[in-house]
């Protein structure tokens, strides 16, 4: 039984606004099956694992270490500096 049909995937494309068509709904569905699948396959393996202790001292970090650095070595590298900052281009619009 496929995890996902045809026609699943045509009403998710018309939710999400998304044009699909015809001859990409098989191949979309297959790939989506194998993504479900996957998940499936992670579900199963995390519910196995939920009863399991922790180790302990698993997550150990190292020390921080500063290196002392100049800051004008980056910015020389960069297109654009003003003021000592990099410049970049603006990426949201601004709203009157």
């Amino acid at each position: 039984m496929p995890l996902i049909t045809k026609e699943e995937i045509i009403k998710l494309s018309k939710i999400s606004h998304i044009e699909i068509y015809e001859d990409e709904v098989e191949a979309l569905a297959l790939q989506l099956e194998a993504v479900l699948s996957y998940a499936t396959c992670l579900d199963t393996i995390i519910d196995k694992k939920k009863g399991e202790p922790v180790p302990k001292k698993s997550n150990i970090m190292r020390e921080d270490t500063i290196y002392p650095s100049s800051p004008d070595k980056i910015l020389a590298q960069a297109p654009l500096v003003e003021e000592h900052y990099f410049v970049v281009p603006a990426i949201l619009k601004q709203q009157d």
